[in-house]
C-alpha cells in the first residue's frame, strides 16, 4: 500500500471533517435551526438547569454577539426565559422553556442518540484514541496559531 503523503492525508482529515460538519449543517436545517443555532441549543441542553450566555459563548467558542442573537431568537420563539441575575445585572440566567425543554428534548435528543450509534460502531480503544488524537492535533493547532499570530 502506498504510504500517503502529510498533505494527502491532512486533506482526508479535513475532508471528512467537513463531511460530518456538513451533516450537523443538514440536521440543523432538517429541524428548522442554522448550524449554530443547533450549537447553541446543543449546549443550553447540556448544562445544568440554568446557564448564562458568557457560558455558552465558552463552551462553544462562539462570539457574544452570535450567541446574543441566537439566544434572542430563542427568546422570541418562546424556547427560553431569560432572568436577570441579581448580583450582575448585565447577565441573565438562561434556562429552557416548558416547550424549550420538549423542542431540546426532540432535536438534541434525537442527535444524542445517532451520535452514540455512531461511537458504538467504534470499540472503547478506537474511541479513545480518536479523542486523544484530536485533542493531541486541537492542541498543537492552537499552539502554532498563537506563535505565528501574536
Amino acid at each position: 500500500m502506498k504510504r500517503l503523503s502529510i498533505e494527502e492525508q491532512t486533506s482526508m482529515l479535513i475532508s471528512s471533517w467537513r463531511a460530518i460538519d456538513e451533516l450537523y449543517v443538514q440536521y440543523a436545517k432538517s429541524v428548522g435551526l442554522t448550524y449554530l443555532g443547533l450549537i447553541v441549543l446543543e449546549t443550553i441542553y447540556n448544562m445544568p438547569k440554568v446557564c448564562t450566555q458568557k457560558e455558552i459563548c465558552e463552551k462553544t467558542n462562539l462570539p457574544k454577539q452570535t450567541v446574543n442573537v441566537i439566544i434572542r431568537t430563542f427568546w422570541e420563539q418562546g424556547f427560553l426565559e431569560l432572568h436577570e441575575i441579581h448580583s450582575d445585572r448585565r447577565n441573565k440566567e438562561i434556562r429552557f422553556s416548558k416547550s424549550g425543554e420538549k423542542f431540546g428534548d426532540r432535536v438534541i435528543g434525537e442527535l444524542l442518540k445517532v451520535e452514540k450509534k455512531v461511537m458504538e460502531q467504534l470499540t472503547y480503544e478506537q474511541r479513545q484514541d480518536m479523542i486523544d488524537l484530536m485533542k493531541k492535533a486541537e492542541l498543537s493547532f492552537k499552539e502554532i496559531i498563537q506563535k505565528n499570530t501574536l
